[in-house]
């Protein structure tokens, strides 16, 4: 279990900073969903269709989700995780009574989001969940505007995803075929992908129980890759 807590995140990184092979550095570290949690501010009064929610609901929890990431990465922290990397993605989830599985209804109004954040220039990039799972496309406040999870970085394009959000790269199941929202949104984000072409997936499961959990959509995956 992993309650999200500043505290106990900022711990955990600074011991993974402590134990880090010294003189060795990576493009980027990359956190779990929900590896920082935050409670949905009391000024959201007007999300809209959550599906497609108004541009200003989601400007305010992406903004109450970075002061906790600027909780989380202070000064001093910023400095150790430099020594090992010069990017961090942190997944960050607005409050819920449940963990975001496939088989888990969660009607409770939430967001599931992913920083980037450029260590060096102290900047975020910003996206999030654009693909509920179907226990949960009734309370995720989900992100629109696909082309925020394609970031260029100095060392290649990265594809940025939300843990379900990886599905979108593959096409199967009859309930999907017959979900037309799902199906056109399965179709932009693929035409999207192969006009970006990432050079990586950087992708942020709540859970990972089995190495067989994702391998279809992995496999579907190599077909956006730059070549």
């Amino acid at each position: 279990e992993w309650n999200g807590d500043v505290n106990t995140s900022k711990k955990l990184l600074q011991e993974v900073c402590d134990k880090w092979p010294k003189g060795k550095r990576v493009d980027c570290l990359i956190t779990c969903g929900a590896f920082l949690n935050f409670d949905l501010p009391q000024s959201l009064t007007d999300v809209g269709d959550n599906k497609n929610p108004n541009e200003t609901a989601l400007n305010l929890l992406n903004s109450e989700a970075e002061k906790q990431c600027d909780l989380l990465i202070d000064e001093e922290l910023r400095k150790k995780l430099l020594a090992c990397t010069d990017f961090i993605t942190i997944g960050i989830d607005s409050q819920k009574d449940k963990i975001s599985l496939s088989n888990v209804s969660i009607r409770q109004l939430h967001v599931e989001l992913v920083a980037l954040m450029d260590l060096k220039a102290k900047r975020y990039f910003w996206t999030g969940k654009s693909y509920p799972t179907a226990g949960q496309e009734n309370g995720l406040v989900r992100v629109q505007d696909l082309s925020t999870h394609f970031v260029e970085l100095p060392f290649g394009k990265v594809m940025i995803l939300g843990c379900h959000d990886l599905n979108l790269l593959i096409d199967r199941g009859k309930k999907t075929r017959h979900m037309t929202w799902r199906k056109s949104l399965k179709r932009e984000f693929q035409d999207l992908a192969k006009e970006e072409r990432p050079n990586y997936i950087l992708q942020h499961p709540h859970t990972t129980d089995s190495t067989q959990t994702w391998s279809a959509a992995w496999g579907a995956g190599k077909n956006y890759f730059q070549e």
